[in-house]
């Protein structure tokens, strides 16, 4: 029955499961590009703490930084 009612149903129903699966398909690529940045930008901070222990850069330096980092990750956890 469900494939003689998809063939059916296709003129009518077929248009609105494409656009549902392409919404889909979308929101699957932007989540992905998403973790990607937040992933960059966890690296980022990883690399900032690195340098703080190494002595590279300040206390001060390393606040400022962290700040910024964190606050664009929450600003893609956002979207």
């Amino acid at each position: 029955m469900g494939l003689i009612w998809d063939i059916l149903s296709a003129p009518v129903l077929g248009i609105p499961k494409a656009v549902k699966w392409l919404g889909e398909k979308v929101d699957e690529v932007v989540q992905q590009e998403l973790s990607e940045e937040e992933n960059k930008l966890k690296g980022e901070l990883i690399a900032c703490q690195m340098k703080l222990e190494m002595g590279d850069i300040s206390q001060e330096e390393y606040d400022k930084k962290e700040n910024e980092i964190l606050e664009r990750i929450r600003q893609l956890n956002e979207r």
